[in-house]
């Protein structure tokens, strides 16, 4: 996108601002049929297939999607610098890492 931006400011630049427009209207429909069709990918019958798989292997094995979804949203080291934080405030020196 910061390629198309900094396009079409030259282009403004060297040739006015009508064509500028015309120009970042082009790059936006290119960039949104490259999307259509990456999309389109995974409605085929390899992606479909490899959906249902994941699913029925996650569901045959018991993973909680709820839990799963949990995670995604924090941060792997997050939740251990806080645990880091909260031992120095309480002992007022940082623990001994292993490794």
């Amino acid at each position: 996108k910061n390629i198309a931006n900094n396009t079409v400011m030259i282009v403004s630049h060297k040739y006015g601002t009508d064509v500028a427009a015309v120009t970042d209207a082009a790059l936006a429909t290119a960039g949104n049929s490259y999307l259509a069709f990456y999309n389109a990918g995974a409605l085929g019958p390899k992606g479909i297939a490899k959906r249902a798989v994941k699913d029925t292997a996650k569901a045959a094995i018991g993973v909680d999607q709820a839990e799963v979804d949990r995670r995604a949203r924090v941060a792997p080291d997050k939740e251990q610098g806080i645990k880091d934080l909260m031992e120095v405030v309480e002992t007022g020196e940082p623990s001994k890492k292993k490794g």
